[in-house]
């Protein structure tokens, strides 16, 4: 498998020990946590829109990593559904990755909060469930 996770102790280096054409050769690397880029902005959305009660974050690859995503994703994720919330009640999951509303790309918590503020009649959401592309139409 050549995708391996990092436990919660990262050593300041790996070693790699190939053998090729009879000869050994030793390989040192330096290993780093995944980097915390975006921030986070954990943020609990409220207003009336589909998405109230849901908390979300912006997917880095350290947040990515801790929830077991591939750490190459990017986006925003639904982290929590506060019980009894709209956003629970439109069944919306944690691990959710948020991907377009109306049309427009969702790639940061602060542009899903933007877009979530304007006015509409209806709401076209398109999300990732499980490696699966969902595509919700929510009317007012």
């Amino acid at each position: 498998n050549p995708r391996a996770r990092l436990s919660s102790v990262v050593p300041q280096t790996i070693r790699f020990r190939v053998w090729r054409h009879g000869r050994v050769k030793d390989f040192s690397f330096p290993v780093e946590r995944p980097p915390e880029v975006p921030p986070r902005d954990v943020t609990e959305l409220s207003g009336d829109h589909p998405l109230a009660g849901a908390t979300v974050a912006n997917l880095s690859p350290a947040l990515a990593d801790e929830l077991s995503f591939d750490v190459m994703e990017t986006g925003v994720i639904v982290v929590e559904l506060r019980p009894g919330s709209t956003a629970q009640r439109f069944q919306f999951q944690p691990g959710d990755i948020i991907r377009a509303i109306n049309g427009e790309d969702i790639d940061t918590v602060a542009k899903l909060k933007a877009v979530l503020a304007r006015r509409v009649d209806s709401w076209r959401i398109g999300l990732e469930r499980n490696g699966k592309s969902l595509s919700v139409v929510i009317n007012r």
